[in-house]
């Protein structure tokens, strides 16, 4: 089934909130790729890359923000093994 545009929206909105919480923790061009796939219709791929790069630059989220990490990951269905780490 294809998602709505307001799907879609919605979806790269929260997304999008999410990456400017760590804006300040990763370099700008691993957190440019992040928006650039989310504002392109991948924010799975963008939410999996986040949490790579996290990980990668041994950056622990806040556990609010490991509640907003694991919930918009289950609504957008990725794996969890990309937040195992926490």
């Amino acid at each position: 089934m294809i998602s709505s545009t307001k799907e879609q929206q919605e979806r790269e909105q929260r997304t999008v909130a999410l990456l400017k919480r760590f804006e300040n923790s990763l370099p700008p061009d691993r957190i440019e790729t992040c928006y650039s796939l989310a504002t392109h219709l991948e924010s799975v791929v963008a939410l999996e890359i986040l949490l790579d790069n996290l990980y990668e630059f041994d950056v622990t989220p806040m556990p609010k923000e490991l509640e907003e990490i694991k919930t918009l990951c289950g609504d957008l269905g990725v794996d969890k093994k990309f937040w195992r780490h926490w």
